[in-house]
Protein backbone atom coordinates (compact mmCIF):
# COMPACT_ATOMS: atom_id res chain seq x y z
CA UNK A 1 0.00 0.00 0.00
CA UNK A 2 1.27 3.48 -0.88
CA UNK A 3 -0.22 6.16 1.40
CA UNK A 4 0.08 9.81 0.45
CA UNK A 5 -0.52 12.48 3.07
CA UNK A 6 -1.88 15.03 0.56
CA UNK A 7 -1.18 14.42 -3.10
CA UNK A 8 2.28 15.10 -4.54
CA UNK A 9 2.98 14.57 -8.23
CA UNK A 10 6.69 13.92 -7.57
CA UNK A 11 5.88 11.14 -5.11
CA UNK A 12 3.88 9.30 -7.79
CA UNK A 13 7.03 8.15 -9.62
CA UNK A 14 7.44 4.93 -7.57
CA UNK A 15 3.88 3.94 -8.51
CA UNK A 16 4.95 3.81 -12.16
CA UNK A 17 7.38 1.01 -11.31
CA UNK A 18 5.70 -0.71 -8.37
CA UNK A 19 1.99 -1.35 -8.77
CA UNK A 20 0.57 -0.86 -5.28
CA UNK A 21 -2.78 0.22 -3.90
CA UNK A 22 -2.65 4.03 -3.69
CA UNK A 23 -4.41 5.90 -0.87
CA UNK A 24 -4.40 9.69 -0.57
CA UNK A 25 -5.40 11.41 2.67
CA UNK A 26 -6.64 14.97 2.13
CA UNK A 27 -6.01 17.57 4.83
CA UNK A 28 -6.10 20.82 2.88
CA UNK A 29 -7.36 22.40 -0.31
CA UNK A 30 -5.11 22.90 -3.32
CA UNK A 31 -3.48 26.26 -4.05
CA UNK A 32 -5.05 27.94 -7.10
CA UNK A 33 -3.74 31.53 -7.10
CA UNK A 34 -1.19 31.50 -9.91
CA UNK A 35 -1.38 29.92 -13.35
CA UNK A 36 1.29 27.40 -12.34
CA UNK A 37 -0.71 26.44 -9.21
CA UNK A 38 -3.87 26.07 -11.30
CA UNK A 39 -2.13 23.71 -13.75
CA UNK A 40 -0.64 21.62 -10.92
CA UNK A 41 -4.03 21.55 -9.17
CA UNK A 42 -5.68 20.29 -12.37
CA UNK A 43 -3.06 17.53 -12.75
CA UNK A 44 -3.43 16.49 -9.13
CA UNK A 45 -7.21 16.31 -9.42
CA UNK A 46 -6.85 14.21 -12.56
CA UNK A 47 -4.49 11.63 -11.00
CA UNK A 48 -6.68 11.39 -7.88
CA UNK A 49 -9.21 9.53 -10.01
CA UNK A 50 -6.84 6.54 -9.77
CA UNK A 51 -6.47 6.66 -5.98
CA UNK A 52 -8.60 5.68 -3.01
CA UNK A 53 -9.30 9.03 -1.40
CA UNK A 54 -9.73 9.68 2.33
CA UNK A 55 -10.82 13.07 3.64
CA UNK A 56 -10.63 14.39 7.21
CA UNK A 57 -14.02 16.12 6.91
CA UNK A 58 -17.12 16.15 4.72
CA UNK A 59 -15.98 19.54 3.44
CA UNK A 60 -12.75 17.97 2.17
CA UNK A 61 -14.63 15.01 0.69
CA UNK A 62 -16.92 17.38 -1.22
CA UNK A 63 -13.97 19.51 -2.33
CA UNK A 64 -12.05 16.58 -3.84
CA UNK A 65 -14.99 14.43 -4.91
CA UNK A 66 -13.77 11.09 -6.26
CA UNK A 67 -16.02 9.30 -3.74
CA UNK A 68 -13.73 10.22 -0.84
CA UNK A 69 -14.26 8.30 2.35
CA UNK A 70 -14.51 10.53 5.42
CA UNK A 71 -12.35 9.53 8.37
CA UNK A 72 -12.12 12.48 10.79
CA UNK A 73 -8.84 13.42 12.43
CA UNK A 74 -8.50 11.62 15.75
CA UNK A 75 -8.17 13.30 19.12
CA UNK A 76 -6.85 11.75 22.31
CA UNK A 77 -9.69 12.15 24.81
CA UNK A 78 -7.29 11.45 27.68
CA UNK A 79 -6.34 15.13 27.49
CA UNK A 80 -9.81 16.00 28.76
CA UNK A 81 -8.80 15.65 32.42
CA UNK A 82 -9.27 19.31 33.31
CA UNK A 83 -9.92 21.62 36.23
CA UNK A 84 -12.36 24.28 35.00
CA UNK A 85 -11.82 26.39 38.13
CA UNK A 86 -8.08 26.99 37.72
CA UNK A 87 -7.94 28.81 34.41
CA UNK A 88 -5.56 31.71 35.00
CA UNK A 89 -5.16 32.94 31.40
CA UNK A 90 -7.62 34.40 28.92
CA UNK A 91 -7.01 33.60 25.24
CA UNK A 92 -4.84 31.05 23.46
CA UNK A 93 -3.99 30.63 19.79
CA UNK A 94 -2.17 27.52 18.63
CA UNK A 95 -1.03 26.49 15.22
CA UNK A 96 1.50 27.00 12.52
CA UNK A 97 2.32 30.70 12.36
CA UNK A 98 1.33 31.42 8.77
CA UNK A 99 -0.83 34.33 7.62
CA UNK A 100 -3.76 32.05 6.69
CA UNK A 101 -4.17 30.92 10.31
CA UNK A 102 -5.02 34.50 11.34
CA UNK A 103 -2.90 34.99 14.49
CA UNK A 104 -2.53 38.65 13.46
CA UNK A 105 -6.31 38.99 13.84
CA UNK A 106 -6.08 37.65 17.38
CA UNK A 107 -3.54 40.38 18.18
CA UNK A 108 -5.69 43.10 16.60
CA UNK A 109 -8.74 41.88 18.54
CA UNK A 110 -6.78 41.84 21.80
CA UNK A 111 -5.91 45.51 21.27
CA UNK A 112 -9.63 46.35 21.39
CA UNK A 113 -10.23 44.50 24.67
CA UNK A 114 -9.82 45.41 28.31
CA UNK A 115 -6.11 46.01 29.05
CA UNK A 116 -5.97 43.15 31.53
CA UNK A 117 -6.76 40.46 28.93
CA UNK A 118 -3.90 38.22 27.80
CA UNK A 119 -3.11 36.11 24.75
CA UNK A 120 -0.77 33.14 24.48
CA UNK A 121 0.47 32.20 21.02
CA UNK A 122 1.64 28.59 20.73
CA UNK A 123 3.54 27.61 17.62
CA UNK A 124 6.27 28.60 15.20
CA UNK A 125 6.39 29.50 11.55
CA UNK A 126 7.33 32.08 8.95
CA UNK A 127 4.99 34.76 10.38
CA UNK A 128 6.45 34.64 13.89
CA UNK A 129 8.72 37.66 13.33
CA UNK A 130 5.90 39.70 11.78
CA UNK A 131 3.60 38.83 14.69
CA UNK A 132 6.21 40.01 17.20
CA UNK A 133 6.61 43.26 15.26
CA UNK A 134 2.81 43.72 15.22
CA UNK A 135 2.73 42.98 18.94
CA UNK A 136 5.19 45.86 19.55
CA UNK A 137 3.38 48.16 17.12
CA UNK A 138 0.08 47.57 18.96
CA UNK A 139 1.81 47.99 22.35
CA UNK A 140 0.73 44.51 23.47
CA UNK A 141 4.06 42.93 24.46
CA UNK A 142 3.17 42.86 28.17
CA UNK A 143 -0.07 41.02 27.39
CA UNK A 144 1.16 38.45 24.83
CA UNK A 145 3.25 35.34 25.45
CA UNK A 146 4.94 33.49 22.58
CA UNK A 147 5.69 29.95 23.79
CA UNK A 148 7.15 28.51 20.60
CA UNK A 149 6.27 24.95 19.70
CA UNK A 150 4.83 22.75 22.45
CA UNK A 151 4.00 19.03 22.24
CA UNK A 152 2.19 16.37 24.23
CA UNK A 153 1.51 17.08 27.89
CA UNK A 154 3.31 20.44 27.74
CA UNK A 155 0.91 21.57 25.00
CA UNK A 156 -2.25 20.31 26.67
CA UNK A 157 -1.28 21.62 30.12
CA UNK A 158 -0.74 25.06 28.58
CA UNK A 159 -4.10 25.02 26.76
CA UNK A 160 -5.89 23.93 29.94
CA UNK A 161 -4.79 27.16 31.65
CA UNK A 162 -6.86 29.25 29.19
CA UNK A 163 -10.53 30.16 29.11
CA UNK A 164 -10.91 30.65 25.33
CA UNK A 165 -9.16 29.11 22.32
CA UNK A 166 -9.09 31.33 19.24
CA UNK A 167 -9.13 29.90 15.70
CA UNK A 168 -9.30 33.03 13.48
CA UNK A 169 -8.40 31.32 10.19
CA UNK A 170 -8.77 33.51 7.11
CA UNK A 171 -8.75 30.61 4.65
CA UNK A 172 -11.12 27.72 4.16
CA UNK A 173 -10.23 25.57 7.16
CA UNK A 174 -10.71 21.92 6.16
CA UNK A 175 -10.82 20.49 9.67
CA UNK A 176 -9.76 22.60 12.65
CA UNK A 177 -8.48 19.84 14.96
CA UNK A 178 -7.16 22.57 17.29
CA UNK A 179 -10.77 23.46 18.04
CA UNK A 180 -11.41 19.90 19.23
CA UNK A 181 -8.24 19.98 21.31
CA UNK A 182 -9.28 23.28 22.88
CA UNK A 183 -12.75 21.96 23.60
CA UNK A 184 -11.31 18.81 25.17
CA UNK A 185 -9.12 21.04 27.36
CA UNK A 186 -12.12 23.03 28.61
CA UNK A 187 -11.84 26.10 26.36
Amino acid sequence: VFIHNSVSLRALIPLLFYRKKWIVVHHMILANKTLKQKVISYLKRFVLKFADNVAVSQFMADYYGNNSKVIPNPIDLNIAKIDLLNKDRDFVFMGRLIREKGAHLALEALKGLDGSRTLTIIGTGPEEGNLKILCKKLNLCSRVIFTGRLNGDDLYNEIKRHKVLLAPSIWTEPFGVVVLEGYACGC
